[in-house]
């Protein structure tokens, strides 16, 4: 019998690859997991419009809850995963103990338990952010992927409303009790507000917004990025939806102001400290000045009321009907809980109904004073990241700097795109480098 000598044969550098282990086979199922998860959920809301209007007409108007559900199931896997292995996982700890405080003073304050399960049930894509953000960025080409597939069908939907008149612009079902509108039709002083897809001209534009940054800021192809975000910044502008539309602008100005080579490290330093703090603090003072200052707005001209009549309308009417919803029906410290502000109260005390359109007066009416430290907590974790040094960092700081704005006009914590951002940032902020740095 021959023997072969070892020194004929040929290794192939495939074969000399240690063997992922078990720990790290069940990180990338996770990873696969939640990037699935994530976009099923978010092409939903993408397509929530079309979505509820097809499936209400074969009626089955209840599977539009689907992905969420699938959203529910992730956060229970992870919840037991975490007591099978007697892991401390800290965010969602403490996310856990924000709710089951809200949730009781909810029960105290609604006395509706099938309120403040919506209420919980609406927030969801926050936590769920917060989990999954640590295995996706270990996926990050599948992301990108992802995000510019989201986009274009967004896009697509966007063109084809401002082209032709949609079945599912303004049509209306039941579920239940309830009359639930497909995707919303209204009008900005007879400007027609098109929500592609989506349930409103307003979603739409931060879809775009949220799915357009990450790739107009990590795209080594500079021509191209400039392009997809030039076509973005006019079809925000198409949805007029005015916060948005400052965002954009806000975006366009600071992401060549924080590149490479404009500008030196300390700038940058200051303006990603600086900045998350003076939105955080415009976020939940421009409401709080309503209980001190009596406004006194009227405009003259057509485009005074284009650009700022909604505006008028949350400092005289929106914003101190929360403050006083607070204060009929609820505590100055706790608020009223999960449930005691915005969709929840359209579905079960229509009487008492408010938007909210606020980030803070959201939270506020949701978790109490608390929700002043989450803002200020959120902002300081922003402050910290390192954007200085790397584009992932500096997504997250633009992510979490345009949810903040956005939440000076709504109450974007229950949202599924900005929710998400919401809890993407947070995650991000937990996230240590070798260098323990932030992300």
């Amino acid at each position: 019998m021959k023997t072969m000598s070892t020194s004929n044969i040929k290794c192939s550098p495939t074969y000399l690859r240690p063997r992922e282990s078990s720990a790290d086979d069940q990180l990338n199922f996770r990873g696969r997991m939640y990037l699935t998860i994530l976009f099923v959920f978010l092409l939903s809301d993408v397509l929530s419009g079309i979505l509820r209007f097809s499936l209400a007409l074969i009626g089955h108007e209840y599977l539009i809850y689907m992905p969420k559900a699938l959203v529910v199931g992730a956060l229970f896997i992870e919840i037991m995963r975490l007591a099978v292995v007697g892991e401390m996982n800290r965010r969602l700890f403490i996310a856990a103990g924000f709710y089951l405080v809200a949730s009781i003073v909810g029960l105290f304050a609604i006395g509706n338990l099938s309120q403040v399960l919506f209420g919980i049930f609406e927030t969801l894509p926050m936590l769920f952010g917060m989990i999954a953000l640590p295995t996706l960025l270990r996926r990050r080409h599948e992301l990108g992927m992802m995000l510019a597939l989201l986009w274009l069908v967004a896009a697509v939907g966007v063109i084809i409303s401002l082209v032709v008149t949609t079945p599912w612009s303004g049509f209306a079902y039941q579920i239940g009790q309830w009359n639930v509108s497909a995707s919303k039709s209204w009008t900005a002083l007879g400007i027609s507000r098109v929500a592609g897809f989506s349930r409103a001209s307003y979603a739409v534009a931060y879809q775009l917004l949220v799915l357009a940054a990450p790739l107009f800021i990590c795209w080594r192809r500079r021509l191209f990025a400039w392009c997809l975000w030039l076509i973005t910044g006019g079809l925000i502008t198409a949805t007029t939806t005015k916060t948005a539309v400052a965002i954009f602008i806000l975006v366009t100005l600071l992401i060549p102001l924080m590149g490479r080579r404009p500008v030196s490290k300390s700038l940058k330093v200051g303006i990603g400290r600086l900045l998350p703090a003076m939105v955080a603090m415009s976020c939940f003072l421009l409401p709080f000045s309503t209980l001190f200052v009596n406004y006194r707005i009227s405009f003259q001209s057509f485009w005074g009321k284009f650009l700022f009549s909604s505006f008028a309308d949350r400092l005289l009417v929106t914003w101190p009907a929360a403050f006083n919803l607070v204060m009929e029906h609820g505590s100055y410290v706790f608020g009223r809980g999960m449930g005691g502000i915005g969709t929840p109260q359209k579905y079960f005390e229509p009487n008492l109904y408010n938007p909210a359109d606020n980030l803070f007066l959201y939270g506020y009416v949701t978790f109490g004073v608390a929700a002043v430290f989450l803002i200020i907590a959120f902002a300081y974790k922003l402050a910290r990241l390192p954007i200085q040094y790397n584009s992932r960092a500096l997504t997250i700081w633009v992510l979490g700097v345009a949810a903040v704005t956005a939440g000076w006009t709504v109450s974007d914590i229950n949202g599924a795109f900005m929710g998400t951002v919401i809890g993407l940032v947070f995650g991000c902020s937990f996230v240590r480098t070798r260098k323990g740095r932030s992300l």
